[in-house]
């Protein structure tokens, strides 16, 4: 993997404008569609997960970490959960049980996009080292999207956090981050 020295989402170096983390995040949004194209759930986007990678235009996003990568095939995951910070950006219906879906990943997008953009998670603080609380947290507190968000960003997080079978795509979610140039 190259050396991608802009930091990630999570920690960008230096200050990175509203309107190209929407840049890097519909990066991050068609590259998760990529991959539910090649039949792939990634299972953990998040924030750290996404790379800037600068270059003379600007940042774009590149998704990383496919270690927790879920092909749809019967018994075919790769790896476990994950560590404790992700937890965040898991969609509660598979912390409870159902198997890796794409809908999952756009789950993680909107929340990620939240964070990214709201600078605070959809289930308020985690517990920060304990496991269980943060999971109890996640799969019994309904998501909240913040009143900081302006209204178009608002509502892609709340279609990303809809019931399973009317969550957008991969790739609507990325169109539509691609339209929302400067929104805050």
């Amino acid at each position: 993997m190259p050396y991608l020295p802009g930091g990630s989402l999570a920690e960008p170096v230096g200050v990175l404008p509203v309107e190209r983390a929407l840049a890097v995040l519909a990066d991050a949004a068609r590259a998760v569609a990529d991959l539910h194209a090649a039949g792939i759930v990634h299972r953990d986007v998040k924030p750290a997960n996404i790379l800037l990678d600068r270059d003379r235009d600007g940042d774009r996003g590149k998704l990383a970490d496919l270690g927790l990568a879920h092909v749809f095939a019967e018994g075919m995951v790769v790896t476990g959960m994950g560590p404790l910070d992700s937890v965040e950006y898991v969609d509660p219906a598979q912390l409870l049980g159902e198997p890796p879906a794409p809908a999952h990943d756009v789950w993680s997008l909107g929340v990620t996009v939240h964070r990214v953009l709201a600078g605070t998670g959809v289930h308020g603080p985690l517990p920060p080292d304990d496991g269980l609380l943060a999971l109890r947290r996640v799969v019994s507190t309904p998501p909240v999207v913040s009143d900081t968000l302006a209204a178009p960003v608002a509502d892609l997080v709340r279609d990303c956090l809809a019931p399973a079978e009317r969550r957008p795509d991969a790739a609507s979610v990325a169109a539509r981050l691609s339209t929302l140039d400067g929104h805050r």
